[in-house]
């Protein structure tokens, strides 16, 4: 089953870095990066040393800029069911350490993991 969330996950990425590619015209855009601190799932304010996935891609969707979130090696649980996905409403890319150094677990969830509006990131302005 990690094998397929690990494959559904490196899609996804490619996936939004075509649509950030795509949602971009030919202007310099200032990018962020955004360091996920913690492997647990909370859906507060995303702070520099207190910052979880979910939060990072609530901080990410502040802006129509091309945004990066960095996970470091480990395992980060997901906790939210389905009423609370990970909205993505902008162009962002998500780098971990590898495929089975840093995993994603949704075990919980059961309607999907991330929920992109392809809509609005090809639209962007920027």
């Amino acid at each position: 089953m990690k094998m397929k969330k690990n494959i559904t996950f490196s899609i996804v990425i490619i996936f939004l870095e075509m649509c950030a590619l795509l949602s971009t015209p030919h202007q310099l855009v200032m990018a962020e990066t955004i360091t996920v601190t913690k492997f647990t799932d909370s859906n507060g304010d995303c702070m520099p040393t207190d910052c979880s996935l979910r939060e990072a891609i609530k901080k990410a969707n502040e802006t129509s800029n091309p945004d990066t979130i960095s996970l470091k090696e480990g395992t980060y649980t997901l906790t939210m069911d389905e009423l609370d996905p990970l909205f993505i409403f902008s162009p962002l890319t998500v780098i971990g350490a590898g495929p089975s150094k840093t995993i994603i677990d949704a075990s919980v969830v059961s309607n999907g993991v991330f929920k992109i509006d392809v809509a609005a990131l090809l639209q962007s302005p920027n």
